[in-house]
C-alpha cells in the first residue's frame, strides 16, 4: 500500500492541475475532484485501521505464547503439592509474570499510536475488563485466605460482592467479543479487494460461533419443568454448536479467494471445523445416563486428539499471517 502522505500529495497535484486545466477551456463543464480525494483518503484509513486492528491482535498472540511457555516451564516442576512454600511462591512468580506481560503488550499497542475511534475504544473496554478481572481475583483470594486461615465461611456481603465482580467481568468480556465481531463485519466489507479483505472475510464467517456464545450467555437455555437433566442439556447445546459449525463449513466453502496463504488458511479452518464436528458428533451419539464402550471412547480420544492438532495447524497458519498481513 502506498505511503498515505505521499498518496495524499499526489492526489493534491491531480486536483490543481485538474483546475488549471479548467481554466483554459471556459466550455468545459468543472469537475469536482474534492469528494474523490476524501474518499481516497476515507479508504486509506480504513485499510490503516484494519492493519492496526491485525497488530493488535497479533501481539496478544505474541504475549499469550509467551505466558503459555512459562506456564509449562513452571508445570513441569515436581512435587509442587508436597511443598506449600514452594507452590506459594511459584503463585506469586506467576502473578508478577502475567503483570509484567500484560504491562509490555499495552505499551507495545501504545507505541502503534492507533487513531481509529472504534479501536480506541476497544482498546479502553479491555483496559477495563483487566482491572475488573484483577480486583474479582484479589477478591476472590481474599475469601480463600480467610476461608484457610479463620477457619470460617465468607460473609454474605463478600459473596454478594464477588458475583457482582465476576457478572461484570463476563459483561466486559462479551462486549469485547461483540465489539471484535462488529470491527470484522465492517472491515470484511468496506477495505477494498486484496489480502486484506479476503482475511477479515474468512474472520467475518468464524465470527458465527462467537455470535452464537453471545447469545447463549446472555439466553441460556431455561431447564424444563420435567426435572430435565444437566447431560441432556448439554446434549441440545451439542446440536445447537455442530449446526453453527456446519454454516461455518458451508459458508467457508463458498467463498472465491485469490491469496494463496489467506486460501490455505480457509481449507485448515473447514478442516479445524470439520474435525470438531466428528467429536461433537461421537459424543452426541452416546446416550444419556450411559458410559461410553471402550471402544467407542478410544475412538473419542482420537478424535479429539485429530480436532486439537487440526486447531493448532489453523491457529499456527492465523498467527504467521496476522503478522505478515498486519505490517
Amino acid at each position: 500500500m502506498p505511503n498515505k502522505k505521499i498518496l495524499t500529495l499526489m492526489l493534491g497535484g491531480l486536483l490543481a492541475l485538474g483546475a488549471c486545466g479548467g481554466a483554459k477551456n471556459d466550455d468545459q463543464a468543472p469537475v469536482d475532484k474534492t469528494a474523490d480525494v476524501s474518499t481516497t483518503h476515507q479508504v486509506v484509513e480504513e485499510e490503516d485501521a484494519a492493519k492496526a486492528f491485525l497488530k493488535i491482535q497479533y501481539l496478544h498472540e505474541q504475549s499469550q505464547n509467551e505466558f503459555n511457555a512459562y506456564i509449562e516451564k513452571i508445570s513441569n516442576q515436581r512435587d509442587l503439592k508436597n511443598n506449600p512454600q514452594k507452590l506459594a511462591q511459584i503463585e506469586k512468580s506467576y502473578a508478577k509474570k502475567e503483570a509484567e506481560i500484560t504491562a509490555a503488550l499495552f505499551q507495545k499497542i501504545e507505541a502503534l499510536n492507533v487513531k481509529n475511534p472504534d479501536i480506541k475504544a476497544y482498546l479502553e473496554l479491555q483496559k477495563q475488563g483487566l482491572q475488573a478481572s484483577k480486583e474479582l481475583n484479589d477478591h476472590l483470594q481474599k475469601l480463600n485466605k480467610v476461608a484457610k486461615t479463620k477457619k470460617r465461611r465468607p460473609e454474605e456481603k463478600d459473596l454478594q460482592h464477588l458475583q457482582e465482580l465476576s457478572h461484570q467481568v463476563q459483561k466486559i468480556e462479551l462486549d469485547l467479543l461483540q465489539k471484535q465481531i462488529d470491527m470484522n463485519d465492517k472491515f470484511a466489507k468496506e477495505i477494498p479487494e486484496g489480502q486484506l479483505k479476503e482475511f477479515y472475510q474468512i474472520t467475518h464467517i468464524q465470527d458465527l460461533a462467537y455470535q452464537k456464545q453471545i447469545e447463549l450467555a446472555k439466553n441460556p437455555p431455561k431447564p424444563q419443568n420435567n426435572g430435565e437433566s444437566q447431560e441432556k442439556k448439554g446434549k441440545e447445546l451439542l446440536k445447537s454448536i455442530i449446526a453453527v459449525d456446519r454454516e461455518i463449513t458451508q459458508k467457508l466453502g463458498e467463498i472465491k479467494l485469490k491469496d494463496a496463504e489467506v486460501a490455505k488458511l480457509r481449507d485448515l479452518a473447514i478442516d479445524m471445523a470439520n474435525k470438531k464436528i466428528a467429536t461433537a458428533e461421537l459424543v452426541s451419539s452416546i446416550p444419556v445416563g450411559q458410559r461410553p464402550s471402550k471402544k467407542v471412547a478410544t475412538r473419542l480420544q482420537m478424535a479429539a486428539k485429530a480436532a486439537g492438532d487440526a486447531t493448532n495447524a489453523f491457529m499456527e497458519q492465523r498467527y504467521q499471517l496476522l503478522h505478515r498481513i498486519g505490517q
